[in-house]
């Protein structure tokens, strides 16, 4: 068989998704697979689900990491809330199906936080202060110093 040109059509190449694959394993070196881990670790959730999920499968079109691994890297990056809302769904053995939960949940809390602004610069505030150090006790005239 004969390809374009006059070179050899190989049966493996046949396939777009084969002949990437192929051409991938045979070139991309293992520099960039570890620089595009560290890029995917380093990601971080900024109020945009959609983009943020872009950028991890991206990344991970690079790595090729999948299970647990991948679904711990992802979930240490999103909201708590957004990571309890995932945990009410029910177990996804897909990780395509997990990430689709996943955007599903963000978009849902996002669509939260545009109604309800007070409300969460009200958390904010109470998240904030809370991370401060707590009021520390003056001196003072109290009963049991005798007052």
């Amino acid at each position: 068989m004969e390809g374009s040109d006059g070179f050899i059509l190989r049966p493996a190449h046949r396939y777009w998704h084969t002949f990437v694959s192929t051409i991938k394993k045979r070139f991309l070196s293992s520099q960039e697979a570890q620089e595009a881990l560290h890029q995917l670790y380093a990601e971080k959730y900024s109020g945009d689900i959609e983009d943020f999920i872009m950028r991890i499968k991206t990344l991970n079109n690079l790595v090729h990491m999948t299970g647990i691994p991948f679904r711990h890297a992802v979930e240490k990056q999103l909201t708590r809330t957004m990571r309890h809302r995932l945990s009410q769904f029910p177990e996804l053995d897909l990780d395509q199906d997990w990430l689709d939960a996943v955007v599903t949940v963000g978009k849902k809390e996002e669509s939260f936080a545009l109604q309800f602004p007070i409300w969460n610069a009200l958390r904010d505030y109470i998240l904030n202060r809370s991370k401060k150090r707590p009021l520390e006790c003056r001196a003072g005239p109290t009963i049991m110093n005798g007052w």
